[in-house]
């Protein structure tokens, strides 16, 4: 199984459905989470960003906190010494 990382503007294109991302592009993504291809991990920071967009872009920023929380098996967060850690 491939661990794959997305920062926030990933998802921003496919909740958009923009930079190049298609609807077949999305249907793929899903069946490759469910098929256990590939695990989407996600950082503290990712959500954050997410989080404070709520104010300036609040479907936005709703519509990429779903996906996260949707589709993300493993939250990552900076460690003490500064490298990154599961958050489990």
């Amino acid at each position: 199984m491939k661990e794959i990382y997305f920062d926030t503007d990933v998802y921003s294109h496919i909740h958009n459905r923009n930079g190049g991302v298609t609807n077949a592009d999305v249907a793929r993504l899903v069946a490759a989470i469910k098929a256990d291809k590939i695990r989407i991990l996600a950082s503290t920071q990712v959500i954050e960003e997410t989080i404070s967009a709520i104010l300036s872009s609040p479907n936005e920023a709703i519509g990429c906190n779903l996906l996260i929380t949707q589709r993300i098996d493993r939250i990552l967060a900076r460690g003490a010494e500064g490298g990154i850690e599961s958050a489990d």
